[in-house]
């Protein structure tokens, strides 16, 4: 039997707990569980243990507010799926959450019971991705590490983002001496030539 998923709700109004509560319920049976916890003390060790899979953060929280309770949660940002709920026409705070790795916003007004499922299940699959993503790259980064070949990875305009070990070992550069530099500033003329022809033609 798949595990239901575990929402954390976090705002001080009774009120909107029930009506959250109420939609939870409505979605499908056994999908979903939720917790509440109204006051930001005894929110933060709990969402600190990172034992939900979604959290639920009201921005008016008493004297505090949700941001600030979710930095202090997690400092090295949310790896976890967050959505802030916020007032409207505050476009200065949801773009302050997005920084800090708020997964998803929207207006508290608006909340309806189709538009909280789409959240939440956004939320989780959008962390997903996130974290394959991190899992890729680092094994990208591993493998380029760990090659005896020359790498060098370029962005759009040819200048080297990454190079490896094998590199300044063997050509005798600092990564300070290629990052940041064109690729074709390396190369003989004959190699420049083919390598400018082959990569006007990916551009």
């Amino acid at each position: 039997m798949n595990k239901s998923t575990q929402i954390l709700f976090v705002d001080d109004d009774a009120d909107d707990y029930i009506m959250v509560r109420d939609m939870i319920n409505a979605m499908p049976k056994g999908q979903f569980k939720l917790e509440w916890q109204a006051d930001y003390n005894d929110a933060l060790p709990i969402m600190q243990r990172k034992e939900h899979d979604v959290y639920l953060i009201d921005y008016m929280l008493g004297e505090k507010n949700g941001l600030d309770l979710i930095r202090n949660a997690f400092p090295n940002g949310c790896s976890l799926p967050v959505i802030l709920l916020t007032a409207r026409g505050r476009r200065e705070i949801d773009e302050e959450a997005l920084s800090i790795g708020v997964t998803e916003y929207f207006d508290k007004a608006d909340i309806r019971l189709p538009l909280l499922e789409r959240a939440i299940r956004y939320a989780i699959n959008n962390k997903r991705i996130e974290s394959e993503l991190r899992q890729s790259e680092a094994l990208f980064r591993s493998l380029v590490h760990s090659a005896s070949d020359y790498i060098q990875v370029l962005d759009m305009d040819g200048n080297i983002t990454q190079t490896n070990p094998s590199t300044m070992r063997g050509a005798g550069y600092t990564e300070s001496d290629i990052i940041g530099k064109p690729l074709a500033s390396f190369l003989t003329p004959h190699s420049k030539s083919n390598f400018e022809k082959q990569y006007s033609s990916i551009l």
